[in-house]
């Protein structure tokens, strides 16, 4: 078994003997989502993995999330957030993490910097998996520091031809801004958190605060201070902020990113695609669902989060056969400018909280459908099997010409049979998308 080195908590990280440990302790906002991966053989049994409160001493175990990597390895995960505020250790088969502190005190994560990190498949590493079931995962990875307005370089890229009088002519020329990301703060931070930088860097998508970043060129993280009389340090780390990007990419990567747990997401700045924030969340006690119907920019299919928010008790409603649930719920989708009715498109539906179904979505039992109802009739929005606990993305055309101001939408869950339905806590989040012209 190896727990991958991407994981943000570290076990046994230290040979030194020597000197005094750092007192830093790492530190998590409660809306982190600390994703734990384990890569075994499939000899091998599940790993057994508790989580430690200090506080209360109180172990909890883990029921683990496995998926099948190949015919060899078997990936098994694990999603912890929303603890309440304390100090936690993780045991994984007897193997116990450095301490770390989960806190909502908007003073101490203020110091603190989110790096968010994730690859575009599942090719590029042996030692991480970062798309299970077709779903894409982000680590969340918090430390000390920040970017600091004195660490700014400018530089530019360009070719100048001189005439025989001396003359300069710009033939092109293009700037550029280097930042000087530190990591550590007045206690410093262990050497290893600088290693986990320097391989975090080594991903595709790195984002730190909401904002991408890569490494300018092969710079790493350069040891710039040590904290006498401590094995701690302050590193310094040369980024480039990533500024030409695909929309719809991103786009993707910032729901990637916002999901926590059982349908709780973070909060996003609603004037900016890439900020994210934090506040007013909670633990999920009711089924909430979040529909966005969203503009679209000609000819690109490209979708922009124009949110319209609706939210319903329960999905809980017998249907006729008894083996089916399902749940109204009201939109509003004026949203859409005149201009694109008509035009075809899909709908993108995620699905979060069923962890209560376990066993059967397991098996691919339940069916989803979601329809528009217009009073005598009805039309297909999506339609197809939930393939995974985590969430589900179906694709299903429809004419932009079946939309109105105000229709109902008609969630089912079939093939239930008897499934424990009631007052079930469900997140439902639906992105529409338009076709090319």
């Amino acid at each position: 078994m190896i727990i991958s080195p991407f994981t943000p908590l570290f076990f046994s990280p230290s040979t030194d003997k020597f000197g005094a440990k750092s007192k830093y302790v790492q530190l998590f906002a409660r809306t982190d989502r600390i994703f734990v991966e384990l890569i075994l053989t499939a000899k091998e049994q599940e790993p057994i993995v508790y989580i430690n409160n200090l506080l209360s001493n109180i172990s909890t175990p883990v029921s683990l999330s496995s998926w099948k990597m190949n015919d060899d390895k078997i990936l098994y995960f694990y999603n912890i957030s929303l603890l309440p505020c304390g100090y936690y250790t993780v045991t994984v088969n007897g193997n116990t993490s450095e301490i770390f502190k989960v806190t909502d005190d908007e003073c101490e994560l203020s110091e603190t910097s989110l790096i968010q990190y994730s690859m575009k498949d599942n090719k590029q590493r042996l030692d991480a998996v970062w798309w299970i079931d077709g779903m894409q995962y982000f680590f969340d990875f918090r430390v000390p520091g920040g970017f600091k307005d004195n660490g700014w370089t400018f530089g530019v890229d360009n070719e100048q031809f001189v005439a025989s009088d001396e003359d300069i002519v710009e033939l092109f020329s293009h700037e550029y801004t280097t930042v000087l990301f530190t990591l550590g703060n007045g206690m410093g931070c262990p050497v290893w958190f600088a290693e986990l930088l320097n391989r975090v860097l080594c991903c595709n998508y790195v984002y730190f605060d909401g904002v991408r970043y890569t490494r300018k060129e092969s710079n790493v993280p350069e040891l710039n201070q040590q904290i006498e009389g401590l094995k701690s340090f302050v590193f310094n780390q040369m980024l480039q902020k990533v500024r030409t990007m695909n929309p719809v990419l991103e786009w993707n990567n910032q729901l990637a990113m916002r999901c926590v747990q059982s349908g709780a997401y973070r909060i996003a700045d609603d004037e900016g695609i890439r900020s994210i924030k934090y506040g007013s969340e909670s633990e999920v006690a009711e089924v909430g669902a979040y529909i966005n119907m969203t503009k679209a920019i000609p000819n690109t299919g490209v979708s922009i989060n124009s949110d319209t928010m609706v939210t319903v008790n329960s999905i809980h409603h017998p249907g006729v056969d008894e083996n089916s649930y399902w749940d109204l719920i009201a939109i509003k989708t004026t949203d859409i400018d005149n201009k694109y009715i008509g035009r075809r498109g899909y709908g993108k539906l995620t699905v979060n909280g069923l962890d209560r179904l376990k066993n059967d979505l397991d098996n691919g039992s339940i069916n989803l459908r979601a329809v528009l109802y217009k009073g005598d009739s009805y039309t297909n929005l999506i339609e197809g099997s939930v393939i995974s606990r985590d969430g589900v993305c179906v694709l299903k055309g429809i004419n932009g010409g079946d939309i109105g101001a105000l229709k109902e939408f008609q969630l089912y869950l079939d093939n239930v049979y008897e499934c424990d339905m009631d007052n079930l806590g469900m997140t439902i989040e639906l992105v529409w998308v338009y076709e090319n012209d």
